[in-house]
């Protein structure tokens, strides 16, 4: 089980970044000892700067609560949480480690609650279980990638499948 890491610095700020790197590699690490140093160094590296880069492409503020009514004012055009996991999943999936498996996953989906229906990746490697993985959440801290092991996040996390994970699941075969 990932060791509980929660991605609180501020990784905008280089040294920030290079933390958030690090941390996020070694929980990676710690799914299995299969998994290089080299393989989740790369992972690692793209998810917390291709999240960064998001939130510059989507100029989000910090309140990320705010920025879902923007664009679902039309003010914005993307930066809801289902923009983030479509555009980082794709991203990372473009990686081609084998050794790891990446999943869509969504938290508060029909379940009667008057929570917001919540979306995000979840990684683990090919022999464990979704429920085994890490949370990668670009959206939580607007453009920082926020990271945990799903069992110790706030969220309820489920496998989610839909059009997007469809077609990557086919181009992988």
């Amino acid at each position: 089980m990932p060791p509980t890491i929660h991605h609180s610095l501020d990784a905008r700020n280089s040294q920030g970044a290079q933390h958030s790197i690090k941390q996020l590699t070694l929980s990676i690490q710690t799914l299995s000892p299969q998994i290089s140093n080299q393989e989740a160094n790369l992972f690692a590296k793209t998810a917390i700067n291709y999240s960064l880069e998001l939130g510059k492409q989507y100029q989000v503020g910090k309140n990320p609560l705010w920025h879902n009514i923007l664009v679902n004012l039309g003010i914005k055009e993307r930066g809801l949480c289902v923009h983030w996991t479509e555009d980082l999943l794709r991203k990372l999936s473009k990686l081609n480690i084998p050794s790891l498996k990446l999943y869509w996953a969504v938290a508060n989906r029909n379940d009667g609650s008057f929570n917001l229906e919540h979306s995000a990746i979840v990684v683990t490697v090919t022999d464990k279980e979704f429920e085994q993985g890490i949370v990668l959440d670009a959206w939580r801290d607007s453009g920082k990638l926020y990271f945990s092991s799903i069992q110790d996040d706030s969220y309820q996390w489920q496998k989610h499948f839909n059009d997007i994970t469809e077609q990557l699941l086919l181009n992988s075969l």
